[in-house]
């Protein structure tokens, strides 16, 4: 149980909630390591601690003796010193085409230019965001971190009311987007609202990959996630650099990506996992496949098959909707955001490597990995947490 300081705070207040951030530690323990994360100071709340016993409190501490190494690197960090290895290694495989990771870090850094150039973006100025899957997406994902703002996706499911709500509450300072959803910002963006696509991408003037666009850090903010609102009113997640880029190594080497990883990238870019998914694979130099957004919903076995992804985190309803003849590229499968039933995991047990994620975003997770020689009731449970954040909730 979490009960910050910063959880009353209201959502006007959210740029006073950057200044006031400070951190301690609290961990969860898989198996055979112990995997560490961050939240504000005043995060442990006195009232839950009574409900431990002694041996509980006690195991805490064993467990707090140890803590992963924190990756002190920013997202377009990784995608950097990734391109710089391998340049020509292939990063997206997208339905509408293909980047190296010397192109991904050069278009990013051309738009990074740009949004601070023409819209003044400062450090943790906070970015609406919204895009069909494509290679632009990601593009504009990379380039709003290398200027140093605050990515806010905004789901293009919810009403416009809602998004209008959340732009006014978190002070967004641009939108940027596709053509399809440019006409449903409010009237106070209508100057501020940028529309990427290939054309306008390559309009820009091309800057060196290693000059950088500002001087964000680490400790600064990435991304405003959002919680289902599911006990009430949503909140919103201030997830930081590090913090992200620490759960993405140790997260990613236990959902065993690897460099020879095509990874089929099918949450929506409202939720924290379709950045997770790009950032384990390039960290390890592997390939994100994006297939379109009619293909994800209604053509997964085909689109799957098609960009030859051996590797993929979807939901239960979406796996039950498979067959795994269907789609004989896949190795490892990841499940989360739904209940993981007997009947799933022995439909998909015998033909991949089955790994079961689950958890909340302001929260810890525990991820159940599924061995195909063992039952249902004898595999192991890991613990890790869903996202590393070093997080400052806000509703």
């Amino acid at each position: 149980m979490v009960n910050s300081s910063t959880f009353d705070t209201p959502l006007t207040d959210f740029k006073s909630v950057i200044k006031k951030k400070r951190s301690s530690s609290f961990v969860v323990k898989d198996q055979n390591s112990i995997y560490s994360f961050k939240m504000s100071a005043s995060s442990v709340n006195d009232h839950a601690l009574k409900h431990l016993t002694p041996p509980e409190i006690l195991q805490i501490q064993e467990w707090n003796k140890n803590e992963t190494e924190p990756l002190d690197l920013c997202i377009h960090d990784i995608l950097h010193q990734q391109a710089l290895r391998t340049p020509d290694r292939p990063a997206i495989c997208s339905w509408d085409g293909d980047l190296t990771y010397s192109e991904l870090d050069r278009l990013s850094t051309r738009l990074g230019h740009y949004l601070v150039s023409k819209y003044d973006l400062k450090i943790e100025d906070v970015v609406a965001f919204t895009f069909e899957k494509s290679i632009s997406a990601v593009i504009t994902i990379f380039a709003v971190s290398k200027a140093g703002g605050i990515l806010m996706p905004l789901d293009p499911r919810m009403p416009q009311s809602l998004w209008h709500q959340r732009i006014d509450q978190f002070g967004a300072k641009i939108a940027v987007t596709s053509h399809s959803f440019s006409n449903r910002f409010p009237a106070s963006l209508a100057e501020k609202t940028l529309v990427v696509d290939t054309p306008f991408l390559h309009t820009l003037p091309d800057i060196p990959s290693e000059q950088a666009c500002s001087e964000v850090r680490p400790g600064n903010g990435l991304l405003l996630a959002f919680t289902s609102g599911s006990t009430g009113k949503p909140k919103g997640i201030l997830q930081e650099h590090m913090a992200f880029s620490t759960s993405c190594r140790d997260h990613g080497a236990a959902m065993m990506i690897t460099s020879e990883s095509r990874t089929y990238q099918f949450s929506g870019y409202a939720f924290d996992t379709a950045i997770s998914d790009m950032i384990c694979t390039f960290l390890v130099g592997g390939c994100v496949c994006l297939p379109s957004d009619t293909d994800r919903v209604n053509n997964l076995a085909a689109s799957i098959t098609e960009l030859k992804a051996n590797v993929a985190c979807l939901t239960p309803s979406a796996a039950d909707s498979l067959y795994p003849e269907e789609v004989t590229t896949l190795k490892v499968l990841s499940l989360g955001g739904e209940a993981l039933t007997e009947k799933l995991v022995e439909k998909w047990a015998p033909s991949v490597t089955l790994i079961n994620i689950y958890g909340v975003t302001e929260c810890v997770s525990s991820t159940f990995h599924s061995s195909n020689s063992l039952s249902y009731f004898e595999r192991p449970v890991l613990i890790l947490p869903d996202c590393m954040v070093h997080g400052h909730t806000t509703h």
